[in-house]
């Protein structure tokens, strides 16, 4: 459930008004980087686009069945060998 907006935003201002200045800047920095980002879309190449249509087309034809996020979850930790 989203919260309330008008609720949101005043939780937001009276945070901001009392927050470390140092986190400040790092929200600051955040929101810049959030505001150059929009609009901007991802550009792929050729060979991206390749790759995602042979993975596309071996997950429909069963070749590949995937993972489900816990296993890919499992795989990564021991990848990196953290338990």
């Amino acid at each position: 459930m989203k919260p309330d907006n008008v609720k949101l935003r005043k939780k937001l201002h009276d945070y901001l008004d009392h927050v470390d200045p140092d986190f400040l800047l790092v929200l600051n920095a955040m929101i810049e980087e959030h505001l150059c980002n929009q609009g901007n879309e991802i550009v792929l190449s050729d060979e991206d686009m390749q790759e995602i249509e042979r993975r596309k087309a071996a997950m429909l034809s069963g070749e590949d069945k995937g993972v489900d996020a816990w296993e890919l979850s499992k795989q990564i930790r021991n990848d990196l060998r953290i338990n």
